[in-house]
């Protein structure tokens, strides 16, 4: 995926597409696993990719960092625009009054902390191997959207088998009743882990920005 145009329109390109996944999760809530959201993804980095790069996830943001593909300064300003987008996207879903007050991102709040960071990282491990894969091959257009919202299909299905209703993206699991740090931890613990390991198998050396 190509480079931003600029700054400004990176930004506002990662608030909207992380605004439209999570309106998209939210109004998915209660149907079982929905693909509404990996649909949505694949739509926005679609049109975006050329744009931002198409992250639309902290996680994914914080991946590309720990691997030295974007700078520390624009990691963190894509995860403010990142997270402001999924605030508005909730505060919208407030105010329409659609917004579901038993979304919860695990089934049960009495998770353990292994289990809820061992799936929420090995989900994204599968999520952002895909999301490397798309960015080292320089995906394009609905080539890219498709492949990355498979990915993430594919990682949320993993940690379906275990009975856990993942996410895979800090910011859109602020909007659940039982959001804690864990749902930060796990994600970016896997998508380090996964962009490490497809540079590995890749043969990739990551070099400094």
């Amino acid at each position: 995926m190509a480079k931003s145009i600029n700054n400004y329109s990176a930004l506002s390109a990662e608030f909207f597409a992380t605004f439209t996944l999570t309106i998209a999760v939210l109004a998915s809530v209660g149907s079982g696993f929905s693909l509404a959201g990996p649909f949505a993804l694949a739509i926005m980095v679609a049109i975006i990719g050329p744009i931002s790069g198409g992250h639309v996830n902290p996680a994914i943001t914080f991946g590309l960092w720990a691997t030295k593909k974007v700078k520390g300064v624009q990691a963190v300003q894509y995860m403010i625009a990142q997270v402001v987008g999924a605030l508005l996207a909730i505060v919208a879903a407030r105010i329409a009054d659609v917004l579901p007050s038993n979304f919860m991102v695990a089934e049960n709040v009495a998770d353990t902390f292994s289990r809820v960071f061992s799936l929420e990282a090995l989900g994204m491990v599968f999520f952002s191997f895909g999301m490397a894969a798309v960015i080292h091959q320089k995906k394009q257009g609905l080539e890219a959207g498709a492949l990355v919202g498979g990915s993430l299909i594919l990682g949320l299905l993993f940690a379906s088998l275990f009975g856990y209703g993942a996410v895979l993206n800090p910011a859109v699991a602020l909007s659940s009743a039982s959001f804690s740090w864990l749902y930060i931890v796990g994600p970016f613990f896997g998508s380090a882990i996964g962009f490490m390991l497809y540079d590995q198998i890749a043969g990739i050396t990551p070099k400094s920005k």
